[in-house]
């Protein structure tokens, strides 16, 4: 009785230290894969000047609310129609 107890702690110490081995490895694949190939992941499209995002619309509207200014936000376009 004692022997086959003995043997099932065993059998679960080898399937513990397996499942920690294996999460190493997969943790050092993680780190140090390949480059990707193929087309990159899409992204948000980064700010640019030729619009403005929902943050400086905000800005301007609190300003006006708060300190009574009217601040007119110039896209890069609007700009060069002006000159």
């Amino acid at each position: 009785m004692m022997s086959s107890l003995i043997e099932q702690v065993e059998i679960i110490l080898i399937i513990l230290v397996f499942v920690l081995v294996a999460f190493k490895l997969y943790r050092l694949y993680r780190r140090f894969r390949p480059a990707r190939i193929g087309p990159p992941r899409s992204r948000k499209k980064p700010n640019n000047a030729f619009s403005f995002d929902s943050g400086a619309h905000g800005e301007a509207a609190r300003t006006k609310n708060e300190e009574g200014l009217e601040i007119k936000l110039w896209t890069v376009d609007e700009i060069l129609k002006e000159s």
